[in-house]
């Protein structure tokens, strides 16, 4: 009983280093770097790999506070028919991974994709790549993380006394400058 136990803890460790031996791999690697290596990433790829994450931190930045923002502001502030369960189905990307999202749009929006296809057959107009350029992904980025800005804002224009923006419109402001002379001051 006891040999088999063992040759089984034997068996475990040798598969357990199998699976990990790309894990030691890669850090030996970083040990040992080949200069040449570095020397041609960071001449060639890094400066591209910054620039397209600095567009990306920009562009999903700047997308998920005006949509959240907007959104909170809207379901919060103006009656509408659907307003209520509109507020709580904002909320529904949070069940949406992000890359589940991407596969999602590039199925749709591919050129061989329901929404081309459509757009090509139906309305005429020529087809698209989606794969180029950066707005997909920052479009699907903010589409996955807007309710994160969403959550709190509307948090925050719930707590704030209506009364005090009610009052600013009645005194001719327009709904625009209410908005950022009372949030921003």
């Amino acid at each position: 009983m006891e040999k088999n136990c063992v040759k089984s803890k034997i068996w475990i460790s040798i598969l357990a280093l199998l699976v990990a031996m790309p894990i030691f791999v890669v850090a030996l690697s970083w040990l040992l770097p080949e200069h040449e290596l570095w020397t041609h990433f960071s001449q060639n790829l890094l400066p591209g790999l910054i620039s397209s994450t600095a567009i990306l931190l920009v562009g999903v930045g700047i997308g998920v506070t005006l949509l959240g923002t907007i959104l909170a502001y809207l379901v919060v502030m103006v009656e509408f028919p659907g307003r209520k369960w509109l507020e709580w189905a904002l909320f529904l990307p949070f069940a949406i991974p992000a890359y589940v999202l991407a596969f999602v749009y590039l199925g749709v929006f591919d050129y061989s994709g329901y929404a081309q296809v459509w757009m090509r057959e139906v309305l005429g107009l020529p087809g698209f790549d989606i794969r180029a350029g950066s707005w997909v992904i920052i479009l699907t980025f903010v589409l996955v993380f807007y309710p994160y800005v969403y959550m709190m804002t509307r948090a925050s224009f719930k707590r704030q006394k209506i009364n005090m923006i009610e009052a600013g419109k009645l005194l001719g402001a327009s709904p625009i400058k209410v908005f950022f002379k009372y949030h921003y001051h």
